[in-house]
Parts: C-alpha cells; structure tokens; sequence
C-alpha cells in the first residue's frame, strides 16, 4: 500500500522512474498480485522511454494488449523499434532476435539479424558480442566462417559474464581451433 502511494505521487509529478515501475507492477512483474496490462500500458507511454516503448511493445507482441493479431505485432514491432530507435539495448537484441528467426510476424533476414546484433556488440552489450561470435563461427547473415573473429567476439562476452560464451570459447580451446589446444 504504501509503496503505490508514494509511486502513484511520484507519478503525478512526472517522476519516470515512477512511472515506469508503477508499469512494470500493473504488468504483474513484482509484489502486486494481479495483472493490469491497460495500466501498464497508460504508465509506460507516459514514461517515454525506451524502456517504456519496449515493455508496450512486448505486451502487444504477447498478446497480452489487443487480440494477438497481425495488427498487434505491427503495433508492438513498431513500439520496440521506437525504443531501439532511442537506444535501448533490449529492444535492439529483440529485433535482432526476430530478424533472426521470423518472430512475430517479422520476415525472417540474417543479414539484418546481424547488423542489429553489431550495433549491440559496439555498445559492449555481452548478448550482441556472443551473437557476432557465433555469426562468425557459422558464417551467418552475409559473413564468412572465421574462427578467429569468432573468438574474437566470444572472449568480449565471456569477459562480461556470458555464460554460453564462456562455454563456446571453452571448446574453441578444448579443440584447439585457432587456438592453442588447452
């Protein structure tokens, strides 16, 4: 109770991380029990952030605002694509995820996938680094198959704690794929 008051307070002052946090308990995520996609909704455009045009986007792209139709997921494709826009870097890997695999009504292209996941790893984000490793490993989206840039791109994500990165570079070196076997 007395969180929501001081949030709601917040809010009605302008405050964006209240804002944003009222959103993301209406949305269910957090101690409020009940789910209340329309609020959340109403408190991250009010935020108008990245954040904000995000998590609106995911509710349409889930189903979870509107009927889950094709309309939805433009809708949501264009919310996550605003916050991209702004520099938010989940939205920026989601896009690069649907690009990836054909999500959410998205045609699916490597190619774009991978511009989308270079933007993340040159802003140091771990999840763009380890998909650039494996872009490179496979030859994905327009590259050659280069093991050493591969590495190259998996050690950055290892470094900053990405798992599958750790466990991927491991077997580079367990192999001794342009590497010294170790």
């Amino acid at each position: 109770k007395q969180a929501f008051k001081y949030l709601n307070k917040g809010a009605k002052l302008g405050s964006v991380p209240c804002l944003e946090l009222l959103g993301t308990l209406y949305e269910g995520q957090g101690e409020k029990k009940e789910s209340n996609y329309k609020k959340a909704e109403q408190y991250y455009l009010k935020a108008q952030t990245g954040q904000g045009f995000y998590k609106n986007g995911m509710l349409y792209l889930r189903g979870l605002l509107g009927k889950g139709t094709d309309k939805d997921f433009s809708k949501g494709r264009a919310l996550v694509r605003q916050a991209a826009d702004s520099g938010y870097l989940d939205a920026i890997f989601s896009l690069g995820y649907m690009a990836e695999t054909g999500s959410f009504g998205t045609e699916q292209d490597p190619a774009k996938a991978l511009a989308y996941f270079t933007d993340l790893a040159e802003s140091e984000d771990p999840r763009g680094q380890f998909k650039l490793g494996l872009y490179y490993e496979l030859g994905d989206g327009g590259l050659t198959a280069d093991s050493t840039m591969a590495i190259h791109y998996y050690q950055l994500a290892a470094e900053q704690g990405h798992p599958e990165a750790q466990c991927y570079l491991a077997d580079f070196y367990r192999e001794g794929i342009a590497v010294e076997k170790d």
